[in-house]
């Protein structure tokens, strides 16, 4: 294949209307692969190279409207990943809050010591929003709207980032003083981390979504 023939010139458009990333890259090397074998075969009937090749080009179909497809697909299964990865974020927290509950004995509904008691409302809050947003993102995937469920599952992260700051300011407080202290800022350490993970993971699938609805750039 020429880098100036027409599988070139088609592979670099649908590049352009395409989302940067490891999956780009695999989806324009099958797209080339299938167009080579179309004009190897139009070649074997006698056609010239170049003709093959334009003749495989049209035998496709537009780039825009491959890389409208694709785009779509790729912005689904970024919005699945996201909300997957909030789910799984929430649990790991939630999981965590019930350790440091236990090993430290602290209280665990708001009101039971006044000094903590807006941490905990927050930490409850956060949790609450949390849930609902992920709940939220999970039906907005199933009715293909990635950028609504992208951004349930940013919610729902900033809201598990509230309830570890929390976390953290009960830890100051001596909430947790029953536990050893290297436990303490272990398990809170773990939650800050988890979230931080979630929150990468979100950000991965919102660079799947950007990208959504958008022609593909003129050269």
């Amino acid at each position: 294949m020429s880098d100036d023939g027409a599988i070139a010139a088609y592979l670099a458009e649908l590049r352009r209307g395409l989302p940067a990333g490891l999956r780009r890259r695999r989806i324009l090397a099958e797209v080339g692969s299938h167009l080579e074998e179309g004009a190897e075969r139009v070649r074997s009937a006698g056609l010239p190279a170049r003709e093959a090749e334009r003749v495989a080009v049209a035998r496709f179909g537009p780039a825009e409207r491959l890389a409208r497809r694709f785009a779509a697909e790729l912005a689904d299964d970024g919005a699945r990943s996201a909300t997957g990865a909030a789910a799984i974020a929430l649990a790991g927290i939630l999981l965590l809050w019930i350790a440091m509950s236990q090993l430290g004995a602290a209280a665990p509904w708001p009101g039971e010591r006044s000094s903590i008691a807006a941490e905990v409302w927050a930490t409850w809050v956060g949790f609450g929003v949390a849930l609902l947003a992920i709940g939220l993102g999970a039906a907005l995937g199933r009715f293909r709207l990635p950028r609504g469920a992208v951004a349930a599952a940013a919610v729902a992260v900033v809201a598990m980032g509230v309830s570890t700051v929390a976390c953290a300011r009960m830890a100051l407080a001596a909430e947790y003083a029953a536990a050893p202290m290297h436990t303490v800022v272990l398990l809170v350490s773990l939650r800050a981390a988890v979230t931080l993970a979630a929150l990468l993971a979100v950000a991965r699938g919102a660079r799947r979504v950007v990208g959504l609805g958008a022609s593909p750039r003129r050269a």
